[in-house]
């Protein structure tokens, strides 16, 4: 897995910084010719030599600011494919809504929304057609916009558009030859900057001393150096580190990981339970985008500081991917699209390493149903923190049986229900979810009073609370 560290350059003087800004601007041009003209389709050999006679860099710098451009072309043609996919749905959900709804001004709104997606699919559809890619704007469109609107001066916007410098690693050139890092002393680093030909700035290097052991293994092999312009000048280091081994010995911690909260819960060796936490921020759901990342590395280092005092040293996680509904539900669409999962999981994995955890991930299929029936009433859990202990389970390799009760209820149905079939596993647990997913319906209702009555149980709601493991079953014992 590839490990990113941040730190910062403290000790830079003036003319150091002007040096490095020079630096910034010559490599963010070579950067966006470079993506013109990847565009054209030049080819790499070609490219990297005009580069290094047009702008004056290093084949380092060269070779890092063409790979920096074809990364935003890749990308591009990636989120080209997805947004066809997405409006192909989109399209469809909304046809079959408007073949449904009778409201005159209802049907004009969807009829409008359905012009809007055939526009965007049509516009999609003719860029991977020609192999183009929509208008890439360097700097940010929004920043852009406050330019043409006189909002921000021309001289702040190439600022903004010339504010990194990138140089790649490899173990021939001693971790990297362009952005060198060396160790002084215990704590104390050194990072070497090329600013031309055999010119160099030397600054000093700090980083948070948690992260200095694993600063020390990133520079004994090949290391990938970033270096932005914000409020001071931050250094992005990335290598790769090797995951730690399994360790159940102390039990495994398992999260569920949610849109306004994580839940964690640590079982033991033998699979039982042993606590349980639920680290809430309600904030995630609307708060800004770098809040929100900001927000959920708390969340995230608080749900790990919790696990180390349990002496935990192996965390399962979901290999999870939110459904889309493609539908034209606001409240839902906002929750999903403000959900950084991803992001949960980098950070899950990223922090992990750093505190020298184990990590494993598994399939969640289930995991909240059977939680809630089994675990839920047990051991007075929530739907999320019962989740989470399904996940350490099964991280563990322990499988959920179908407890004896729920069994008798798929014997029950066999006869009245078609999608009852004798099932082994997560079958038998599919076939429970897809039936009590219909409990609404009458068929179903009625066919839960006749079980109730065959156990002798005559209260829905007495019924409800054994399926659950509420309360044992009188007749099962």
């Amino acid at each position: 897995m590839q490990l990113t560290l941040r730190g910062s350059l403290p000790e830079l003087e003036k003319e150091e910084q002007e040096q490095i800004d020079n630096l910034m601007r010559v490599y963010q041009s070579a950067k966006r010719y470079s993506f013109n003209r990847l565009l054209e389709k030049h080819r790499m050999n070609e490219l990297k030599k005009d580069v290094m006679a047009k702008f004056g860099l290093n084949a380092r710098y060269s070779y890092a600011a063409i790979k920096d451009a074809e990364g935003i072309i890749k990308s591009q043609k990636e989120l080209i494919k997805k947004e066809i996919y997405e409006t192909k749905e989109k399209l469809k959900k909304s046809r079959k809504k408007v073949e449904k709804v009778k409201a005159p001004l209802k049907r004009k709104w969807i009829l409008a929304r359905i012009d809007k997606l055939t526009t965007k699919l049509n516009r999609y559809e003719k860029h991977l057609e020609e192999g183009t890619i929509p208008k890439v704007i360097f700097g940010g469109r929004e920043n852009f916009m406050k330019l043409q609107n006189g909002e921000t001066s021309r001289d702040k916007w190439r600022t903004i558009r010339s504010n990194a410098f990138y140089s790649v690693g490899g173990k021939i050139d001693g971790g990297n030859q362009n952005l060198r890092i060396t160790q002084m002393e215990n704590n104390i680093f050194q990072l070497r900057i090329n600013i031309g030909v055999r010119r160099w700035i030397y600054t000093r290097l700090w980083v948070p001393s948690r992260y200095v052991e694993y600063l020390q293994q990133a520079i004994n092999g090949s290391y990938s150096v970033r270096v932005v312009r914000r409020d001071e000048y931050e250094i992005h280091i990335s290598s790769d580190h090797q995951g730690i081994e399994l360790d159940f010995s102390n039990g495994v911690a398992g999260f569920d990981i949610n849109t306004d909260n994580i839940s964690v819960t640590i079982a033991t060796r033998n699979g039982n339970f042993k606590v349980s936490k639920v680290f809430k921020c309600p904030e995630l759901i609307y708060a800004r985008s770098n809040r929100r990342k900001w927000l959920l590395g708390n969340l995230v280092m608080e749900a790990f500081e919790w696990i180390k005092f349990y002496d935990v040293r192996t965390v399962a996680i979901e290999n999870l991917k939110l459904r889309k509904t493609f539908d034209t539900n606001k409240k839902y669409n906002r929750k999903v699209s403000s959900f950084t999962y991803a992001k949960a999981i980098e950070l899950i994995k990223s922090r992990a390493i750093k505190e020298k955890v184990a990590i494993k991930g598994v399939n969640p299929r289930f995991s909240s149903f059977i939680g809630e029936y089994k675990y839920t009433s047990t051991y007075g859990l929530s739907i999320h923190q019962a989740a989470a202990f399904v996940i350490a389970r099964r991280a563990m390799g322990y499988m959920e049986r179908v407890p004896k009760i729920l069994l008798m209820f798929i014997n029950f149905l066999k006869e009245g229900d078609p999608l009852a079939k004798p099932m082994e596993g997560l079958k038998k647990w599919g076939l429970l979810y897809g039936v009590m997913k219909r409990v609404a319906n009458s068929k179903i209702q009625n066919a839960l009073y006749a079980f109730g009555s065959s156990v002798g149980l005559d209260d829905m709601e007495t019924v409800n609370s054994v399926l659950h493991g509420a309360i044992p079953c009188p007749t099962c014992r």
